[in-house]
C-alpha cells in the first residue's frame, strides 16, 4: 500500500437471501468519508448522470452516445455495482457480463480521479468477483486498460500470456448485414 492509499475499514455488511442487493459501508480513514457499495439494478436520472460522469472521467464516453442507453446498459449487465459517497453521488462503478453458468467478464471498472487511491476500485472489484463466484461461476476474466496491470496484479489478477485479445470495431453508423 502506497503512502496515499489508506485502507478501507468495513463497518457493516449485508447480503439479502436472494442476492439482489449487497450493501457495504466502508470508511476511508484518510478523509473519514463514508463510501457505500450497492448492486444497481435500475437507475434514476441522477444516477444516469453520475454514471456518465464516471465514464467520461475514464475516457470511455463519446458525445454521440445516448444517455438514455445507460438504464439498458445497467439492466442488461450480469451485475452492476456502484460506489457512492455520503451524498449518494456515484464515485465509482463496475460491471460484469456473463452467461450465468460458466464464465463472467468484468467489462468496466472506473473510479472518479479525485477518489482514486482510496481502495474504492479494489472494493468494487472484490464485490463483483464475490457476487459472481457466489453464484457458482468459477471463471472470471477481464481486459485491462494499458497502465493498469499493477492495480489488477495487486488485487490478485494474473496475465494470461498464452492468450491474445482480439477486437472487431465498427461505428454505430455502420449497417450490419
Amino acid at each position: 500500500m502506497g503512502p496515499f492509499q489508506a485502507p478501507l475499514f468495513i463497518s457493516s455488511y449485508h447480503i439479502d437471501k436472494a442476492i439482489t442487493e449487497i450493501s457495504v459501508v466502508a470508511i476511508d480513514v484518510r478523509k473519514s468519508m463514508p463510501i457505500s457499495f450497492f448492486r444497481l439494478m435500475n437507475c434514476t436520472e441522477r444516477q444516469i448522470s453520475d454514471i456518465i460522469e464516471v465514464y467520461v472521467s475514464a475516457g470511455w464516453w463519446k458525445e454521440e452516445y445516448d444517455a438514455m442507453g445507460i438504464p439498458k446498459l445497467v439492466e442488461n449487465s450480469f451485475c452492476f455495482f456502484t460506489a457512492q459517497d455520503a451524498d449518494g453521488q456515484i464515485v465509482g462503478m463496475g460491471r460484469a457480463l456473463s452467461d450465468g453458468v460458466s464464465v463472467a467478464y468484468i467489462q468496466d471498472l472506473a473510479v472518479l480521479p479525485i477518489m482514486r487511491g482510496m481502495g474504492i476500485g479494489s472494493a468494487l472489484l472484490s464485490h463483483l468477483t464475490t457476487y459472481i463466484k457466489n453464484l457458482g461461476i468459477s471463471c472470471v476474466m477481464l481486459m485491462a486498460q494499458p497502465g493498469t496491470f499493477s492495480f489488477y496484479s495487486s488485487c490478485g489478477w494474473k496475465a494470461i500470456p498464452q492468450r491474445i485479445c482480439l477486437l472487431q470495431e465498427y461505428s454505430h453508423d455502420d449497417q450490419l448485414t
